[in-house]
This record gives structure tokens, C-alpha cells and sequence, in this order.
């Protein structure tokens, strides 16, 4: 029974997650990937962006690392080849080079990485394979059913948008109907799926959840952290191949911080190996659900466009305390 709907941006996560230890849940998703719904689609749009994915983050490993620059501070007060100033500057300048060195190498790590993603040959690649390998295409019922959907303008995606989610969507309805699945697990990170609440409590949307209900589907739970979703689902259903409490915590966490970035509107852009929203020429204000460092919890902020050029970010405000939370950095 194939009931849990594993979005694309979720696979993706893999290629530029930070926290090392993340790519123990692959584990856990190969153990269940017999419960996982798995489309064609959903293929094709990892490995269309896994290399961005990836490059995009490993280049701010590589602009950490040169960050320690070269410095030579003058030494005419004090001209002596034995004076600490020289000293020290002798040191800076090997441990410059040693730097240096090393920098090098990791560059050739990342092309080397690089090529092993392309081709398919590294870890997360050949694991996800797994998963992969069960993916079904579209029959052109589906395909009819997703392009009414498009032109409806219902979610999954956007009206002006190429077929994509719609597909997967109508293929998972068709499934749960041929399985006679009676519950549903969802984790995306696409708010076409979800909305949440001032609470950061997150609900499926109303639209989907008709979908859905109408199939006789009992239950239907949504998240939009794998972390998360896991730990939950573990709660009802064993697994054994799973992080530790502990680190199912921690991995909570991080995808908290992650997701106060990960508000998709539309087209995305990348930052620190993370995606966030492009949001440009709008002439209205927008609400989102966001955390507010002022408030030190999240809150509803309000959108408001920045004039000040014609690419510039939108202004982001709280919408409690009207503290400034965004004015910068998409």
C-alpha cells in the first residue's frame, strides 16, 4: 500500500543539507519504500535540479573556506627580522599557503563530486535509485485529468507553470484508489500543498483535502519535515532503520531554521545550499507565516513591496511587534 507522498523538494534536501548525519534517513525512506509513492514525475524534477542543488551549497563551503585572507601588516616600526611583528607575519603568510593548498583541494573534491552526481554514482544518488527504480509513469488519463487541473487553476502548481505536481497529484489519487488506501503521510515543502496558521500549525489544502476525502480516505496527515514526519510516523508504524530520538531531534531543528526561508511562491532561487522564495513586481501585500527574532517565535509577517529598484527584495514585517524581519537577500 503505497500511502506516503514524498514531494520532490524533500529528495532534493539531500543534495545540500548541512547537517552531516541528515542522510541517515535515506535509510529510513529505503526501509519504507514500499509505502512510498514514487511517480515518474517526481524523478525527473530531483534530477533536474540535484547538481544546481548540490553546486549551490558546496559553493559556500568553498567561500567559507577562503575566507581567511592574506594579511602582511607593515613592520617600520620595528624593521628587525626577529621581531614578533615579523614573526607573526611569517606565520600568517604559511598558514596563508597551507590554506591556501588545502583550499585547492577542496575544490577538486566538489568537481569530483560533481562528476559522481551527474553520473549518478554518488552515495545519495545510488540510494535514492532504490526508490526511484519503482517510479510509474503517466497513462494519458492522468495526463488529461492534470492539464483540466492546470487550466482550473487548482493546486498542485501553478496555471502558467508546465505540467509537473499535477501530474504526481493525479497519479497518487489514482493510487490510493487502486490500493484502497484509507490514510495518507505527505511531507513537501511546496506551499501549494499546505498552508499553516499564526501557530506554525500546518493544514493540507482545502481543495487537496477533497481530493482526498472524497476516496474515502480516513486520515490524512501533512508535514512539511521529513524529520518530523518520521518521528510520527514511527509513533504508529515500526521502523528500524531511523536516526535516534535524539538525533531525529536535532535534525527537527535544523529543518525549523530551514523552513523559515522555504516559503515557495513561485520560482525559487538559492542561497547557502538552501531554496527560498523569488518574489518580485507585485503591487500588493502578501501574508506569510515566518519567525520574527523580536518576538523570538513565529508569527504572521506582512509583505510589502520595495520600490527602491525594479529587482529589489520586498520589505517583511512582523505583524505583531511591526518590527523590520526581511528588507534584504532574495
Amino acid at each position: 500500500m503505497r500511502n506516503i507522498y514524498v514531494d520532490a523538494n524533500i529528495y532534493l534536501l539531500f543534495y545540500c543539507q548541512k547537517e552531516g548525519k541528515f542522510n541517515t534517513l535515506l535509510e529510513t525512506l529505503i526501509e519504507l519504500k514500499e509505502k512510498i509513492f514514487i511517480s515518474k514525475q517526481i524523478v525527473y524534477e530531483v534530477e533536474r535540479n540535484k547538481l544546481k542543488k548540490f553546486s549551490d551549497s558546496f559553493e559556500e563551503y568553498i567561500k567559507r573556506a577562503n575566507e581567511i585572507g592574506k594579511v602582511d601588516i607593515p613592520t617600520h616600526f620595528d624593521s628587525s627580522s626577529e621581531s614578533d611583528l615579523d614573526q607573526w607575519n611569517q606565520g600568517r603568510a604559511e598558514l596563508y599557503n597551507k590554506i591556501k593548498g588545502s583550499n585547492k583541494k577542496l575544490e577538486k573534491i566538489r568537481n569530483d563530486l560533481y562528476i559522481k552526481i551527474h553520473n549518478g554514482e554518488d552515495e545519495v544518488s545510488v540510494k535514492l535509485k532504490k526508490i526511484f527504480d519503482l517510479a510509474k509513469d503517466a497513462e494519458p488519463v492522468i495526463l488529461e485529468k492534470a492539464r483540466l487541473r492546470r487550466e482550473r487553476g487548482n493546486p498542485p502548481g501553478k496555471r502558467t507553470d508546465t505540467l509537473g505536481d499535477q501530474i504526481s497529484w493525479e497519479q497518487f489519487l489514482d493510487s490510493i484508489t487502486s490500493e484502497k488506501v484509507d490514510e495518507v503521510w505527505m511531507i513537501t515543502k511546496d506551499s501549494d500543498y499546505f498552508i499553516k496558521d499564526h501557530e506554525n500549525k500546518i493544514y493540507i489544502n482545502s481543495l487537496l483535502k477533497k481530493d482526498v476525502e472524497k476516496l474515502d480516505v480516513k486520515k490524512i496527515k501533512i508535514n512539511d519535515d521529513i524529520s518530523k514526519a518520521i518521528k510520527e510516523y514511527s509513533n504508529t508504524y515500526p521502523i528500524t532503520n531511523k536516526p535516534t530520538e535524539s538525533e531525529l531531534e536535532e535534525f527537527i531543528k535544523v529543518e525549523e531554521k530551514l523552513n523559515q526561508n522555504f516559503i515557495l511562491t513561485g520560482g525559487t532561487a538559492s542561497t547557502s545550499g538552501y531554496t527560498i522564495p523569488t518574489i518580485m513586481n507585485f503591487d500588493f501585500f502578501s501574508r506569510l507565516t515566518g519567525y520574527c527574532y523580536n518576538c523570538k517565535t513565529n508569527r504572521v509577517l506582512i509583505m510589502k513591496e520595495n520600490k527602491s529598484h525594479q529587482y529589489a527584495s520586498p520589505y517583511i514585517y512582523c505583524s505583531v511587534c511591526g518590527s523590520l524581519v526581511q528588507s534584504h537577500g532574495f
